[in-house]
């Protein structure tokens, strides 16, 4: 019984560390994704502020969105200087 689970156990661990691998090479040449998120964030915050209630969730998911538009763009700008750095080297 003992073999039986140390077996599977071993089959599954291989089998999750290769799938991670798998993953984290697709995510690598995926070209980033912080231009696109940062006008969905933007675009989202204020149409939302044109139609939202008057309470303190709506208030909340308000700031969630302005947060997320914050980093997303920071990230884009980022990602923008470094590219520009790039091309004159």
């Amino acid at each position: 019984m003992t073999k039986i689970f140390l077996v599977g156990m071993t089959i599954v661990t291989a089998m999750s560390s290769l799938s991670a691998r798998g993953t984290f090479e697709i995510y690598e040449e995926k070209k980033s994704d912080a231009p696109r998120l940062c006008e969905v964030f933007t675009t989202k915050a204020e149409l939302y502020k044109k139609h939202m209630r008057k309470d303190a969730y709506a208030k909340a998911t308000l700031d969630a969105y302005n947060k997320r538009a914050r980093i997303f763009c920071a990230k884009a700008q980022e990602e923008a200087k470094k590219e520009v750095l790039q091309k004159e080297k």
